[in-house]
């Protein structure tokens, strides 16, 4: 076995975020599903412009919503140097996240330098 065969795994360790639990997954597929066509449509948006969603921008909702939302969550905790942070704990922070999304609120890390506004 040579030394890239004992690597890698541990290189999509640590690239991977610690996964969420069911309950936090649960919570943001149905803050996700809550929203208006329109919010998901610019939820999705905002996901693919950031490369973190490659399905259909058409506002519908799936049965990988809950974890996306959460790579999200993750990826902007992380981008942001942990400057922010995006408390998923109740169903309410999981609305407030999806519905900042939706508002374009987080575009700043998603996608930019994060100093923007």
């Amino acid at each position: 076995m040579d030394l890239r065969t004992l690597l890698l795994p541990a290189a999509l360790l640590a690239a991977t975020p610690l996964l969420a639990d069911e309950a936090t997954i649960a919570r943001l597929e149905a803050a996700f599903a809550a929203l208006t066509p329109e919010e998901r449509v610019a939820v999705q948006e905002e996901l693919e412009i950031a490369g973190l969603y490659v399905g259909p921008v058409d506002g519908s909702t799936g049965p990988g919503d809950g974890r996306t939302l959460e790579d999200a969550a993750a990826f902007i905790e992380e981008n942001s140097a942990g400057m922010v942070a995006v408390p998923l704990a109740t169903d309410e922070e999981a609305r407030a996240f999806a519905k900042s999304l939706a508002e374009r609120g987080y575009s700043s890390w998603l996608y930019g330098e994060g100093d923007e506004g």
